[in-house]
């Protein structure tokens, strides 16, 4: 007999807007002053609290086409989670954004612009840049001095989503 014991739980505040001018012509925003998930599983809790969460999806109507438009997604938050943390013994943080927001057209599987940077402990960080509607790169400033020592050749999209 094979029995599983999870329970989840969830606190905080989560503010949704839906603004439609036209088809293909919209922003949706999704935002949080501070949110708090929690799970348990196999008597073990984790946790993790975001705060300032900004997630803003946009469509725009692409100048001389009746069927193409441009999306285009930023995002900004704090994560603190004990989940990545060697057993659980304290919080890791790291905060995320979209310095440049990552757009896409339509008719493509993936972004063609854009940055996502994710920065952690003393200010190190990671950097994805989109290189085309094919390829990205991910450079390392692995000390936080704003510097990146090192980045990536260009990655295929199709080889990681």
């Amino acid at each position: 007999r094979f029995k599983v014991e999870e329970s989840r739980t969830g606190h905080g505040d989560l503010t949704s807007e839906f603004t439609s001018r036209d088809k293909n012509d919209y922003t949706y925003k999704l935002s949080s002053s501070s949110l708090t998930a929690s799970a348990t599983y196999r008597s073990q809790t984790y946790s993790r609290t975001q705060t300032d969460y900004s997630n803003i999806y946009t469509a725009k109507p692409d100048p001389g086409s009746t069927s193409a438009y441009t999306l285009s997604f930023s995002i900004n938050g704090t994560v603190a989670t004990d989940a990545l943390s060697a057993g659980g013994a304290s919080r890791s943080r790291f905060t995320y954004s979209t310095p440049t927001a990552l757009v896409r057209l339509n008719s493509d599987s993936y972004p063609s612009s854009g940055q996502l940077k994710v920065t952690g402990a003393n200010n190190s960080a990671i950097r994805l840049t989109v290189v085309s509607k094919t390829q990205f790169t991910i450079e390392l400033d692995a000390n936080g001095d704003g510097e990146y020592e090192s980045t990536t050749r260009p990655v295929n999209w199709s080889d990681y989503l």
